[in-house]
């Protein structure tokens, strides 16, 4: 430790940089991501050449035009390079991010808390998606870095959370916790962050209005036509309100319920936080904040019917850590210290476990689908047979409605979805084989019928 801190502070950075980039790829790459990459299901067209026409639909109802122009060349990715590539940017926003907060032989240890966090981990299954949003992430992430002046920070921000709600609205949270840590030492505490919440409002309209400008000139309507599959009730009526706040409140307590342990844990560094002066203003300034975004979310709502998703919350996985790694920078006493150093040992344990059983698990799908495929294939070399793919979504979540994209990217084989027609027939048979001849067609099916 000792000498550790006789290091010079570019060679503590360096260190802590490549200890904290082995580990991170020793993790990852000990789940096969980056030999054999795992998509979500409506990621994988993406790396085929109609990515650009099959955006347009997820454009116009959710306004990432930004994310458009990247359609146009990311089928020419493998989807290894996707992951990656959003790895990458994703973990080089992280690097910037711990380093304006610590700078101790604890940097490894508090880096790691912050990438695993299982809230990317879900995101990063759309991985190919997720590049430019990670993107705006990364050059916001260092301009903050870099600026000193409050005006031009405010600026970067503002145009950093206008970005990410045209390509991934959950980055704009995040870019205003980084905001609001500028500020926890201010003379004008309130004034500074009620400027920092005006501007994410400000970010939110300019965003809303380029979003249905430009779908006024694509599809001649100007507003966002919400996708159904996202189940939109205007807010428009008092009943209308109600049934929003019901169905808000519903969803709070089933992520409650799910992500029990990070609010646990969160909780408890707000609590120590607020017991130790050292940490009382940064952790009322995280609250606020936290708060605020909550607000944002409960508003989306009660206006929309829209749901935020649980993996478009890191915002709540960053606070805790946010209060124990200033905690750990500051002069606490040494129970909270002790207290915050546990805080990170325990989200840095629970994200990196979680990272490495979902995608080892993950793995096991794929070659159960490559087997699949491979059965196929054999059914389909001795004839000019044509394939065809009966998916039911949400009966297996492991064979989605991105079979069809992973076996031509991975395997070369051409499937096609049934038709109405083929479907009902498919229907009818029963059996519980996967892969199977009808007639001369070459039919997968997921789930098959039960007997």
């Amino acid at each position: 430790m000792h000498s550790f801190e006789k290091l010079s502070l570019s060679n503590r950075i360096i260190f802590n940089v490549l200890v904290a980039s082995f580990l991170t790829y020793s993790i990852i790459n000990s789940t096969g991501q980056f030999q054999n990459a795992y998509h979500g299901k409506d990621d994988w067209f993406l790396h085929t050449p109609q990515a650009s026409t099959i955006y347009i639909y997820f454009a116009l109802s959710e306004g990432r035009w930004l994310n458009y122009p990247w359609t146009l060349v990311s089928y020419h990715l493998t989807p290894e390079l996707s992951y990656a590539s959003f790895t990458i940017l994703y973990g080089l926003a992280i690097l910037i991010l711990t380093a304006q907060l610590i700078e101790t032989l604890i940097f490894p240890l508090v880096y790691i808390a912050f990438f695993f966090s299982p809230f990317i981990l879900i995101q990063s299954q759309w991985s190919a998606s997720q590049i430019p949003a990670m993107g705006v992430f990364l050059v916001t992430a260092f301009a903050l870095y870099r600026i000193s002046s409050p005006v031009g920070a405010a600026v970067v921000a503002t145009l950093g959370q206008t970005a990410s709600f045209l390509t991934y609205p959950a980055v704009a949270p995040v870019i205003l916790l980084l905001e609001v840590l500028r500020v926890t030492d201010s003379s004008k505490l309130a004034l500074n962050l009620i400027i920092r919440f005006v501007c994410f409002a400000i970010a939110l309209l300019l965003a809303m209005l380029v979003m249905s400008g430009i779908n006024f000139f694509v599809d001649g309507y100007f507003g966002l036509k919400i996708a159904e599959w996202r189940h939109p009730n205007i807010g428009t009526s008092l009943t209308a309100i109600a049934e929003n706040a019901t169905r808000f409140l519903d969803d709070f307590s089933n992520s409650a319920n799910s992500w029990l342990h990070v609010l646990i844990l969160g909780g408890m560094a707000f609590a120590i936080g607020l017991l130790d002066h050292a940490t009382r203003r940064p952790t009322i300034v995280v609250i606020a904040s936290v708060v605020y975004i909550f607000s944002y979310e409960f508003a989306l709502c009660l206006a929309s019917g829209t749901l935020v998703p649980d993996r478009a919350r890191y915002w709540l996985w960053l606070p805790p850590l946010f209060i124990s790694a200033i905690g750990l920078t500051r002069e606490v006493t040494r129970w909270a210290r002790y207290a915050f150093s546990a805080t990170i040992l325990a989200f840095a344990a629970i994200g990196a476990l979680t990272w490495t059983n979902l995608y080892s698990n993950v793995q096991r799908i794929l070659k159960y689908e490559d087997a699949l495929i491979l059965r196929g294939k054999q059914l389909q070399s001795d004839f000019s047979r044509e394939a065809i793919y009966l998916g039911k979504l949400g009966g297996v979540p492991e064979l989605d409605s991105g079979f069809i994209d992973y076996a031509y990217l991975k395997h070369g084989m051409l499937i096609k979805p049934c038709s109405p027609e083929q479907c009902k027939e498919i229907d009818a048979i029963q059996s519980t084989e996967m892969v199977f001849l009808l007639g001369d067609t070459v039919v997968f099916r997921f789930p098959p019928t039960k007997n």
